[in-house]
């Protein structure tokens, strides 16, 4: 045995520098425990163990001398102490954080498949009725601000149109800039421009003027205008921008409420021509209120899919080279009540996207699933899950898509205009992983902060999603229609990580 180690031991020598470790000597049992500095003797019957500086020394007759607990180590793969987790690495973001605490809202981490917001923050918008709303960088400056189109109405019912910007300062709005309008806006939605350049469009109701709007300086917005469409249409009730050829410039699609007796007509501004309007299918004995754009044939042109409440369906005209078929009514034997807007996104990651709408009149919202080629399934309802106020999205006018929880499939989020309670709401479904949309509640889907519905203002009639804070997460806007002190308001839902 090493006769010059146990003295070290005995006496609390300092260890010389090439020692390391805590099995100082060997044979006999001899051991010095490093950090706590205590040494004993093993064996049955051993001696008592002497005491180094600062330490315990071994029990007379134990089979080991006493020491401090050995240190925790997070990330060694064990379950040890106060952990509440250790997977074997100290990085975040992966179930398990780096310092072996499970994720949860508010700590600043953005977890996979984690759904943290914070309360509304409402900004209120000097309109007396509110139309459209978009995310669109309007001051050059790389963050989404709110732009909002609408009106104030006067007592003796003279109108004042146009748009109010909302310039974003990490998530905080400032007083709107107001760019005033011929007449009402609807359809505001973002695009790209021929020079690669972010431009919105809209339509003005009057003469149903097609627009392209750029942001200057400090969110005044300036626009050109194409050609009236026709006099004689009723009212334009959507707008989305498409690809309707391949030619890499906006077009944009335009649908209008039929004239007693006629068609519901749909015309196309091409190639941004803002000198000629062209007519393009017409649906026949419907009144529309939406137009959604997407490639439901994988052929990297888009499709037009129209709602037609009162007859519980929606219409869906397949491109062929700017040769749109006669409209699928799906499903033939009806909708679940009132589809008043749709999304479409590639729910299940099979290639092909699929069309989700939302049903005003049944509270839900409901997956039709593209089978590819244009061709699809029967229509599912999401299943009616009670979330925070009782339903899952009571009377929802608006719906979008967007990953929400960062864990790479396409969720949905509604905005509920039912305000009964005085209250109204969005609603978030989550994406199970292969394209069912399941209302956000803890029950479901453990790193839920709190069940969905998310309060917001009352009555919104538009929801956008978009990371305006910077920190990697979508978060959630609403336009909200009522009315409380002479205007109307938008709310904002920031993700709390």
């Amino acid at each position: 045995m090493n006769h010059w180690m146990k003295l070290n031991c005995i006496l609390a020598l300092p260890v010389p520098w090439w020692i390391t470790g805590c099995d100082l000597v060997a044979g006999i049992g001899e051991y010095c425990i490093e950090g706590a500095e205590g040494c004993g003797t093993t064996g049955t019957g051993g001696a008592a163990g002497t005491s180094s500086t600062g330490g315990t020394g071994g029990q007379s007759g134990s089979s080991t001398g006493s020491a401090t607990s050995p240190q925790v180590m997070c990330g060694d793969g064990k379950l040890e102490g106060n952990e509440e987790c250790d997977d074997n690495n100290t990085a975040d973001a992966d179930g398990c954080e780096a310092d072996c605490t499970l994720p949860k809202c508010g700590n600043g981490i953005v977890d996979p498949g984690e759904v943290c917001f914070g309360s509304q923050d409402p900004a209120l918008i000097s309109f007396t009725e509110t139309y459209s709303l978009a995310l669109f960088d309007c001051n050059g400056d790389g963050a989404l601000d709110l732009i909002i189109s609408g009106a104030v109405v006067f007592a003796n019912n003279v109108s004042n149109f146009g748009i109010q910007a909302l310039p974003n300062d990490m998530g905080h709005f400032a007083e709107a800039i107001f760019t005033e309008a011929l007449s009402s806006i609807v359809g505001l939605e973002p695009a790209i421009g021929a020079d690669g350049e972010p431009e919105l469009i809209g339509v003005h109701t009057y003469k149903s003027k097609t627009m392209w709007m750029r942001g200057l300086g400090e969110c005044q917005l300036q626009w050109t205008e194409g050609m009236t469409t026709a006099a004689t249409l009723a009212g334009v009730t959507d707008v989305t921008p498409f690809n309707a050829d391949g030619m890499g410039t906006i077009d944009v699609a335009k649908v209008y409420l039929p004239n007693v007796g006629d068609s519901a007509p749909i015309w196309f501004t091409l190639n941004q021509n803002i000198d000629e309007d062209v007519p393009g299918p017409s649906f026949a004995n419907a009144n529309p209120t939406f137009i959604a754009a997407g490639d439901l044939m994988g052929d990297s042109l888009d499709e037009l899919v129209i709602g037609i409440p009162e007859y519980k369906q929606i219409g869906i005209f397949l491109n062929n080279d700017l040769s749109f078929s006669t409209p699928l009514n799906i499903p033939t034997l009806g909708l679940s009540a009132a589809p008043v807007d749709a999304a479409i996104g590639d729910l299940d990651k099979d290639g092909d996207n699929d069309i989700v709408t939302a049903n005003l009149e049944s509270d839900s919202i409901a997956v039709l699933k593209n089978l590819g080629s244009g061709a699809f399934g029967t229509q599912v309802p999401e299943p009616q899950v009670q979330g925070s106020n009782g339903v899952a999205a009571a009377k929802p006018k608006s719906i979008v898509l967007g990953d929400m929880n960062n864990d790479g499939y396409l969720d949905a989020v509604t905005a509920n205009s039912d305000d009964s309670t005085g209250k109204s709401s969005v609603s978030v479904f989550l994406n199970d992983g292969k394209g069912k949309l399941l209302l956000a509640t803890k029950a479901s889907f453990p790193l839920v902060g709190t069940d969905a519905p998310f309060e917001v203002g009352r009555q919104p009639v538009s929801v956008k999603v978009g990371d305006l804070n910077g920190d990697g997460v979508l978060d959630i806007v609403t336009a909200n229609a009522f009315v409380e002190n002479g205007s109307s308001s938008v709310s904002v839902i920031l993700s709390n990580p």
